[in-house]
């Protein structure tokens, strides 16, 4: 079972009422996965389910859509952000974006599931 990974440069500019650092991240989880449909709404209620790497200021994407092709591939796709208040190029470099995903990819890959903390 294989997670993909995603990293979307942002297009808009970052403002003094609205920060930004580079883009977005996102990893793809298949149908297999026990967090698959899972919205990021509801991922509170599995906030142990890997407790060594958080997305930065948390999820907020979860959706069927590939961010980068914008259609439906089959994944449950789950995406952070770097715009939130003191984000900004410097802080959230392409290098830290690309390595939180690279992290969380691995952090949910299905071999290292902690099924017990699912209820499972």
């Amino acid at each position: 079972m294989v997670i993909e990974k995603i990293c979307i440069q942002n297009q808009m500019r970052p403002s003094f009422n609205f920060p930004r650092g580079w883009g977005n991240g996102y990893i793809g989880l298949p149908k297999e996965h026990p967090l698959y449909g899972v919205h990021y709404d509801e991922y509170d209620k599995y906030e142990s389910y890997h407790e060594e790497v958080h997305p930065h200021g948390g999820w907020t994407y979860s959706d069927f859509i590939n961010p980068a092709t914008h259609e439906a591939d089959g994944l449950w796709w789950f995406g952070f952000d770097t715009a939130h208040s003191g984000d900004n190029e410097n802080n959230c470099s392409e290098s830290y974006v690309r390595d939180l995903v690279n992290a969380l990819a691995d952090a949910y890959n299905p071999i290292d599931i902690k099924l017990e903390a699912l209820g499972f």
